[in-house]
Formats: C-alpha cells, structure tokens, sequence
C-alpha cells in the first residue's frame, strides 16, 4: 500500500460492550506485529453500529473504549496523529450518537474523552465522522457533530447513493454520481472514494453488489477525485471499504 501512495490505515476496531482483545487480533497480531509496519500509519475506526452483535453503547462504553485506546495504541510511533499531535480517531456510524444519545450526553462524552487524551498528555483527539446508512447519511443537523468535536466527515461507501437498480447495479453509475455526492458534505470533507461493492456474502440474494467495477473505472474515479480537491482546496481522500475484498466480492 505505502509503495503505491497509500499513507494510512484506517482499521476498524470492534468492542463488545468494553474492550475485548479477541476482536481485534487483526490488529493486534497481526498489523502491529507486521515486519514493516514502520512504513505507514494508521488509527482506529470504532465501529459503533447497535445491531444484534455490537452495541447498543452508553457514553460509559465509549469511555472504556478510549482509555483503552490510550494505554494501548496512541503512543505507538505508527499510530496516526493529526498536525497538531492529536491522535485521529473515526467513529463507524456517527448518526448512532444522535440517535441514541441525549445532545448534553453526547457532547460531555467527547469532552471527557478529549480531557482523558490531555491528561495522557495529548493536545486532545481528532474526531472524524463516518457517515453510514444510504441517503439518511445527509439528514441529520452537522451541529451536533461540531459541538461534539467533530472536524471532518466521510462515508463508509459511496455506492447506494443515487445508483438505482438495486440488488445489482453498474458501478459506473456510483462512480458518475460521485462528484454530486462529494458536493453534498456539510463538514470538512475527508473524500470517499469507493473500490467496489458487495453484500451477497453477508445477505444472499437480497444483498447489494456493484458490477463491471474495473481498473480504468478506478482510475477515472481517482482523477474525478483529484479535480475536487482541486477544486475546493481540499487534500486527501479515503479508499473505502478495502475489507469488502476480503469478504468475497
């Protein structure tokens, strides 16, 4: 990856209810034990879904969750850090706080996670917010999300927006609409761009998949990509969704 241009890692780590190593031997024994690890960054993505496996979370899980970010990967010299030092975290789903949360507790959570971050001796945590769920992702009020700390925002994966045709659609048709999808953020953008799609392993017949995704299509997503930066003074862009690969699409 790093010798293609690729400079961080965004790894998503899973938490039952409290920090459980078992969910993240991915990580732990295998990426921060990787031989050259040393050649790129990465940091963690809190995947925060409630569904019958993960959640639901208090504000007191997502503390747990922090302090274990704190002792165990934030001093690491890979683990990401934004300009300023802060240690960047990204949270999966991030309409869940205010869905689920009260606005007082969702804002005095982040706070007290920034405070745990300085007293470890860290300027605080740089917060980005993954957007999840189709459509939906665009509804709810930025505000909340600001007062909590969050800075920038992205999307776990483009396809879905606007593509039509579902189960199976041209992946040319994301692509396509992609640029009207960027234009739509209402927080810093970190730009998402996607490598294909797929859920027909998770949900059969009834799941999603994004046909006739090639290596030129790629490429003209990743030039497409590039003209917006350019064009709205913008500097990175996120290739989501790398571990669909590995489920079987």
């Amino acid at each position: 990856a790093s010798e293609h241009g690729v400079d961080t890692l965004v790894v998503e780590w899973w938490s039952n209810l409290g920090p459980v190593k078992g969910d993240n031997l991915g990580l732990e024994e295998g990426l921060l034990k990787a031989r050259f690890l040393d050649s790129i960054k990465w940091c963690v993505m809190w995947n925060n879904p409630d569904n019958p496996w993960n959640g639901p979370w208090a504000p007191k899980d997502f503390l747990g969750n922090v302090e274990y970010w704190i002792k165990n990967y934030f001093a690491l010299p890979s683990y990401k850090k934004h300009g300023d030092g802060r240690p960047i975290v990204f949270t999966l789903e991030t309409t869940y706080f205010t869905k689920r949360w009260k606005p007082d507790e969702f804002q005095d959570a982040f706070a007290k996670a920034d405070a745990m971050a300085r007293a470890a001796g860290y300027p605080g945590i740089y917060w980005v917010a993954c957007l999840h769920g189709g459509g939906g992702a665009f509804k709810s009020d930025p505000t909340a999300y600001r007062q909590a700390g969050f800075e920038e925002s992205t999307l776990y994966v483009i396809a879905g927006y606007d593509t039509g045709g579902f189960p199976a659609y041209p992946a040319r048709k994301a692509v396509d609409y992609a640029p009207t999808l960027w234009g739509q953020f209402t927080l810093k953008s970190l730009l998402p761009v996607f490598c294909g799609w797929g859920s027909t392993k998770w949900s059969g017949h009834l799941g999603t998949l994004a046909l006739d995704f090639t290596p030129e299509l790629f490429e003209r997503h990743l030039r497409d990509a590039k003209a917006f930066l350019d064009a709205h003074g913008l500097k990175r862009i996120i290739i989501d969704c790398w571990n669909e690969w590995g489920e079987g699409e």
